[in-house]
């Protein structure tokens, strides 16, 4: 009987390792954070996202936080996304001339790897979302 249970308890662990290392080909290296320098800097001085992000990384045992870039509007990100390689891209509802939605359609078709996160940072973008819902096949 202890046998069995020894080998469950095994079986287990031995399945997180598989997720883990499964899931280490999905890594996030670098982010892309488009926003306006405001929400930037709110993001990093009221919620601490880069510190977040590395306790995170720190509390899963993981060596290498993502280098998060930040660009102010939609024509420094796709300069940006033509230069370098990233894993993801989060945007705000504030991205310039560019709406979100028209930003996350030209990444996806230049690079539909890619995830795209819209991060809302007032209630009153939920309306706005709400408002674009047929906009949001491009947003992961």
């Amino acid at each position: 009987m202890e046998l069995q249970k020894l080998s469950r308890f095994y079986e287990k662990l031995k399945y997180g390792e598989d997720n883990f290392h499964s899931l280490m080909r999905y890594r996030v290296r670098n982010i892309l954070l488009v926003s306006t320098l405001y929400d930037a800097f709110i993001f990093e001085y009221d919620s601490g996202l880069s510190e977040q992000l590395v306790g995170e990384y720190h509390h899963l045992n993981l060596t290498t936080p993502p280098r998060i870039t930040s660009v102010t509007g939609a024509e420094e990100a796709l300069e940006k996304l033509e230069s370098q390689q990233y894993d993801l891209v989060i945007t705000t509802m504030r991205t310039g001339e560019i709406t979100p939605f028209a930003l996350s359609r030209i990444i996806k078709d230049r690079y539909p790897d890619i995830p795209i996160l819209l991060l809302l940072t007032v209630s009153s973008d939920i309306e706005l979302v709400d408002r674009n819902r047929d906009r949001l096949d491009c947003i992961s």
